[in-house]
């Protein structure tokens, strides 16, 4: 059986570059800033987190005094010398407002371009040709940002790779019986990894672009040497097989993975297939795949460590079944959980203060509610992930109860969810300073008028899915789909999209460019995007 783990502790990555080059603004008291630049790495080891061969810095300054207008002011280069640490000096002209993003990587050969122009590093994953045995494909970045140049700045950053790093180890190189099938001492064993990642990463943004995953088949090669595989198991040492860095997004994610052997680097045939559903992967995350893969390839343990260097310090990520598994499951900071059934909570709200991803793989899970208002689902100041299944609730709750209650400074996913509240609202953004991505779905409230609401001061973006309520008052049928607290409106520089952004998505009987729920009328799409009526829907995309 296959046991899946996830370890946190911290890995960082980084990117940045440049084309266009204009002059700077000349202007007295400019800043010098002077920056220490630092790779995360350890020069007392050897081994592929070392940093060391990421020795061009590419740094590329902009001028963001107008925000939404940002200026590519200038393009230097450096080098790290062989060492972790390098300085770059700027005069910065004063009262200006500045991002600064460095990028380092080996320039040779690289697969990684950065085009100051959209601001964006792509990988081409044709060109890892030795991924299976070198750190060459290593990168790092950061976006240092100057709110306004008042004077000299001097600091020191540490800058963060951008993409994870994959390890498979095994521990069944000398077993006799893979003599007649790889050589004396594995001399024929090669391997490939097929998966999907994306090409894109916005410096501006520090993330992936979404729509920018691509298939990665990586070529057979021979197994790493000289390198220490990060894993011991009850005291089990393994020995590297495979790894290879992928550009994942930076909050925690999942990506299905295939390491194959063969017996020659022309072969068309594998001897034995790992395949991991799942796997945890994440922007500055080393995730490790280890066991007798070659002899037992179907039982396997999987890592996700956030810290190279760091000890472990393992958290379960779980196939949960029933109420108990997936309560305890949570309990782990950052717990990656995949449910295996339907799930009824049987006593009260399901309360998730802590990071964590969940996976309902089809299923649903049934929340009895609060006991007063009957909100089913409570996030209060962690980074949630639903995907892929329903949350339900009771069919008793309050008017005014949201079956996913989003407290205060919450960072909340929905990705292909289905929440159908019987009473109350679908959604309801509670707590201030919290962030709402829905990405797909269907969300249908069925008495009440509202499906989204946001009370206090907070962004929902909406990408995609289908939005409906279906109570009978034609009034507020077509008026409330989307909606804000009236206190959010009465605010110096209110724009409706400060807190509720459309970029996708389809309204029955609301158009999110002409909401009336907001006096005067709200326009929640987002520049760029359009709302067009089909029929009884608006469908939201961009122009």
């Amino acid at each position: 059986m296959k046991k899946i783990m996830l370890l946190p502790a911290a890995l960082l990555l980084g990117l940045a570059s440049c084309s266009n080059e204009a002059e700077m603004p000349v202007v007295e008291s400019d800043g010098n800033v002077n920056i220490t630049v630092n790779l995360p790495g350890n020069l007392g080891t050897r081994a592929f987190s070392d940093g060391l061969t990421a020795d061009d810095l590419e740094v590329a300054v902009y001028d963001v005094t107008d925000a939404d207008n940002p200026v590519l002011a200038r393009k230097q280069d450096y080098k790290f010398g062989n060492s972790l640490s390098t300085k770059i000096s700027l005069t910065l002209a004063n009262g200006r407002s500045y991002k600064i993003a460095l990028f380092a990587s080996k320039k040779d050969n690289s697969p990684y371009t950065f085009n100051t122009a959209d601001r964006k590093i792509t990988v081409d994953y044709t060109k890892m040709t030795k991924y299976n045995s070198t750190d060459d494909y290593d990168c790092f970045y950061k976006l240092y940002e100057i709110a306004k140049v008042t004077g000299p700045i001097q600091d020191n950053i540490l800058l963060v790779r951008p993409v994870a790093q994959i390890n498979w180890g095994t521990n069944d190189l000398a077993d006799q019986v893979l003599l007649p099938v790889y050589g004396q001492d594995n001399a024929n064993l090669y391997t490939k990894v097929t998966t999907t990642a994306y090409t894109e990463f916005d410096m501006f943004k520090g993330d992936v672009v979404e729509g920018t995953t691509t298939a990665v088949n990586l070529p057979l090669m021979k197994r790493p040497t000289g390198e220490t595989f990060p894993e011991v198991k009850e005291g089990t040492t393994y020995e590297y097989l495979s790894m290879q860095y992928l550009m994942v997004p930076k909050a925690s994610s999942v990506v299905d993975l295939k390491l194959e052997s063969a017996a020659a680097a022309d072969a068309t045939a594998a001897i034995a297939t790992v395949m991991v559903a799942n796997a945890p992967v994440q922007a500055n995350y080393r995730t490790n795949i280890f066991g007798a893969l070659l002899t037992n390839p179907a039982d396997f343990t999987v890592t996700k460590k956030e810290a190279f260097e760091e000890p472990d310090n393992n958290v379960p990520v779980a196939y949960v079944d029933n109420e108990a598994d997936l309560k305890e499951a949570l309990k782990n900071k950052g717990a990656n959980i995949t449910l295996n059934n339907d799930i009824n909570i049987t006593d009260g709200a399901l309360s998730l203060t802590q990071n964590a991803t969940i996976d309902l793989n089809g299923h649903t899970i049934t929340s009895a509610g609060a006991p007063t208002y009957g909100d089913a689902f409570k996030v209060k100041g962690a980074t949630v992930v639903f995907k892929n299944g329903t949350l339900a609730g009771p069919s008793t709750a309050h008017e005014d109860s949201g079956l996913l209650y989003i407290q205060k400074n919450s960072n909340v996913t929905l990705d292909n969810v289905t929440i159908d509240a019987a009473k109350g609202t679908p959604v309801y953004v509670q707590g201030e300073g919290s962030n709402l991505v829905i990405k797909s779905g269907k969300y249908t409230a069925q008495t009440h008028t509202q499906v989204v609401y946001v009370q206090k001061a907070s962004k929902v973006v909406i990408e995609g899915g289908v939005f409906k309520t279906m109570t009978q008052d034609p009034t507020y049928l077509t008026n409330f789909t989307l909606n804000l607290n009236d206190k959010l409106t009465n605010v110096e520089g209110y724009q409706p999209t400060n807190h509720i952004e459309v970029k996708g998505g389809k309204f029955y009987k609301f158009n999110p460019a002409a909401s009336k729920s907001e006096n005067p009328v709200a326009n929640f799409v987002a520049p760029g995007f359009k709302s067009v009526q089909d029929g009884d829907w608006y469908v939201v995309s961009a122009e």
